[in-house]
């Protein structure tokens, strides 16, 4: 059976529930990568803490900080916890990984800043806007330490887990905005013959990823004059084009540049 790797997670108690969702998120890597993740949560009643906690250290071959003012503020952490695992990174004995948690004054600690990040410090976990993107983020976290394991020795890490989050208002309002267009471009025909359709034909014509984001999207069209709904029968609406809603797509394919200009 192939060594196991301890990953020490160092974290402030206060962020004991952050801790617990990437714990969590990494569970399948350790069941699936014998990773032996290690915490000061593991110690039992009666252990030597201090002892146990340098041990852990020393056997780690990452560690993950998750950093907020809480962890900058005790004296534990800053005093001995840190110092004795970032000695050991920069002597190529461990890699180190951060995750900002919380907003902190973490430009005071240059000695912390110069190992990768998993996050932009300037976008916190616990400002994300919602618990999906939080999940979200700790599932490509996971799958970062998981890959920072699996290379051979040094302190580079793997590219940050966020870099494809770091415009995650942009992509959330794209990914709103091909849905609302998708939409409008079938319910307008593409040949000048208006149609109409059920939230499920648009589901499955534009294979949208679920019933909810169609009735969100024919909402937001429906709030703005874009479309309108007809009761067929108990159990069927269709959705059709406005006049106004022609007319807004005529100007927008008119004024854009690039594919959209097909739905004139």
């Amino acid at each position: 059976m192939a060594q196991r790797t301890t990953v020490f997670v160092s974290y402030s108690h206060k962020d004991e529930k952050w801790r617990k969702r990437l714990e969590v998120h990494l569970l399948p890597y350790i069941r699936g990568r014998e990773i032996d993740l290690w915490s000061d949560a593991k110690i039992r009643a009666g252990d030597l803490w201090r002892p146990a906690i340098r041990e852990a250290i020393d056997r780690a071959a990452a560690s993950v900080l998750l950093l907020s003012a809480d962890f900058l503020a005790s004296e534990f952490v800053v005093s001995e916890e840190l110092p004795r695992l970032l000695e050991k990174a920069k002597k190529g004995g461990a890699r180190v990984l951060s995750i900002t948690i919380k907003p902190c004054a973490l430009q005071e600690y240059p000695e912390i800043t110069c190992f990768q990040a998993l996050n932009p410090p300037d976008r916190p976990v616990s400002l994300l806007k919602s618990a999906s993107r939080v999940e979200d983020f700790f599932a490509t976290a996971a799958a970062s330490i998981a890959e920072l394991l699996d290379q051979p020795g040094g302190t580079t890490s793997p590219r940050p887990a966020q870099d494809d989050d770091t415009n995650d208002d942009l992509f959330e309002e794209l990914k709103s905005a091909t849905v609302l267009l998708s939409i409008v471009t079938a319910l307008s025909g593409g040949d000048g013959q208006l149609q109409e359709y059920t939230v499920g034909d648009l589901v499955r014509l534009l294979q949208i990823q679920s019933r909810k984001t169609g009735y969100e999207a024919l909402e937001q069209l429906l709030q703005a004059g874009w479309i309108q709904k007809r009761r067929v029968d108990s159990k069927q609406t269709k959705f059709s084009m406005t006049a106004h809603g022609v007319r807004q797509l005529h100007r927008l394919s008119a004024a854009a540049s690039g594919p959209v200009r097909s739905a004139r």
